[in-house]
C-alpha cells in the first residue's frame, strides 16, 4: 500500500511540473529581489568603509614617511652635535694637557731658585 502511494505522488509530482516550474521561478525572483533589497544597502555601506579604510591607511604612511624623515633630520642633528661636543672635549684636553705641561716648567724653573735662595725658604 506504502509503495502505490509513493507511485502515485512520484506521478502526480512529475504531470505538475509545467505548473510547478513557473511558479517556483516567480517564487525564486521574489527571494531574489527581496534579498538584494535587504542585502544592497549594507554592501553600499561596507564599500564605503572600505573606501575609508583605504584612505585611512594612505594617511598612516604619509605620517610614518613625515615621522621617519623627522627622526632621520632629528638624528643627523644630534650626531653633528655629538661630533661637534667630542672634538671640543679633545681640544680641551689637549689645551688641559699643554696648561699642565706649563705649570711642570714654570715650577721646575722655580724650584732651584728658590733652592738658591735661603731667604725665601720658610723655617718650621
Amino acid at each position: 500500500m506504502k509503495a502505490t502511494i509513493k507511485r502515485l505522488a512520484r506521478k502526480m509530482w512529475h504531470k505538475m511540473g509545467v505548473v510547478r516550474r513557473p511558479i517556483g521561478r516567480k517564487m525564486e525572483g521574489v527571494i531574489v529581489r527581496s534579498t538584494q533589497l535587504s542585502v544592497s544597502p549594507v554592501l553600499t555601506e561596507m564599500q564605503n568603509q572600505r573606501q575609508h579604510l583605504t584612505e585611512v591607511a594612505a594617511t598612516v604612511q604619509a605620517v610614518q614617511h613625515a615621522m621617519h624623515a623627522t627622526l632621520e633630520r632629528s638624528l643627523s642633528t644630534m650626531e653633528l652635535n655629538l661630533d661637534s661636543l667630542v672634538r671640543e672635549v679633545v681640544r680641551l684636553q689637549y689645551q688641559l694637557e699643554s696648561l699642565g705641561d706649563r705649570i711642570a716648567e714654570m715650577e721646575a724653573r722655580a724650584t732651584p731658585e728658590s733652592d738658591a735662595s735661603p731667604t725665601l725658604r720658610r723655617v718650621a
